[in-house]
Order: C-alpha cells, then structure tokens, then sequence
C-alpha cells in the first residue's frame, strides 16, 4: 500500500458549477455554486466562492489520510467557450484555485473539448498539458 500515493483530479469549471473527476476512480462530483462565482464576462468572477466550491467538493471524494493535507495533480479546463483563448489572469485563477485546494501539479487544457476520464489520467501522467 502507497500511503502517500498522490491522487489526480479532472477539474472542469462551468458557470457556476464545477464536475470533478477522480482519476484513479474514475467517480464524478458535479455540484452547482449556491452562490454565484461567474458573471457573462467570467467563468471565475468571484474566487472566493469558487475556491470554497472546488475544495468542497474535492473533500467528498474522502481521500485525504487523517491528519495529512491532501496533495494531488489537477488537470484544470474550462469548459465554457470563450473568445480568444484564456487570458493570462484566467489561466492564473485556475492554477490558484487547484494549488489552495492541495494540488501539487497543475495542467490546464486550453479548449473546451470534453475527454474522457481515462484519457485525463493517461494525459496527465504523461505531462501532455504543458500549461
């Protein structure tokens, strides 16, 4: 048994809603924000309540071994269109919202293109996302 094996999650961001995949399981949260964190401009207008949501929802996977933080690779996208590609600030905000919630190594795909969870995994582990 690898105690301090380290988890990977699928992380797409929706307005107002995050699904979260477990890659090693292969099982999905999907939880709407009570609150809203987008606007029509931004997917992340508002962090905070982002933050919140996605630590959440992370913590329902149970995963996290007793008094030990939990550490993970994160696979980020954004699953709304958006014009132009992500911004630099966008891409910024995806990154910090997976490193506060434990992620030890951030990806995030740049489209909008829906991949299953297998592929994320295999994706992920061979580093095949560079941003």
């Amino acid at each position: 048994m690898n105690f301090f094996k380290r988890h990977s999650f699928y992380i797409k961001l929706y307005y107002n809603k995050v699904e979260i995949t477990h890659l090693d399981s292969g099982e999905t949260i999907v939880k709407n924000a009570l609150e809203n964190f987008s606007t029509k401009r931004f997917v992340i207008a508002n962090w905070k309540i982002a933050d919140i949501l996605i630590r959440e929802t992370i913590n329902e996977f149970e995963v996290s071994k007793g008094f030990f933080k939990l550490s993970f690779n994160a696979l980020m996208q954004q699953m709304e269109s958006f014009e132009d590609g992500l911004s630099d600030i966008e891409k910024r905000a995806m990154r910090d919202l997976a490193e506060v919630a434990g992620a030890i190594k951030v990806h995030i795909k740049l489209d909008t293109k829906k991949i299953s969870y297998e592929e994320a995994l295999i994706r992920l582990k061979n580093k095949e996302f560079l941003h």
